[in-house]
């Protein structure tokens, strides 16, 4: 089930496109690189938990069920109510 795949891939690409037009691609050495990596994976690893707790999909996986759908698909998890005894 793809939660939050497409918006992350268009993410990097649109960051790709802004690194390539403001001039800083090939700046960083590739041991640069490689260390960059992780940290990236670790900020989209600790942006994506908090996300998907509230939403049920990624805002452009959203966007992509509605149009599919031809309505609107809920966006916000509803919070569940604690049961009473």
């Amino acid at each position: 089930m793809c939660l939050l795949q497409l918006s992350w891939h268009i993410d990097r690409g649109v960051a790709d496109l802004l690194r390539l037009g403001l001039g800083y691609y090939g700046s960083l050495s590739r041991w640069q690189a490689w260390c960059l990596v992780p940290l990236v994976w670790v900020g989209m690893l600790l942006w994506s938990k908090p996300w998907l707790e509230r939403f049920h999909y990624g805002p452009l996986e959203w966007a992509w069920r509605s149009l599919a759908r031809g309505k609107m698909q809920p966006m916000r998890k509803t919070r569940a109510t604690p049961a009473t005894a």
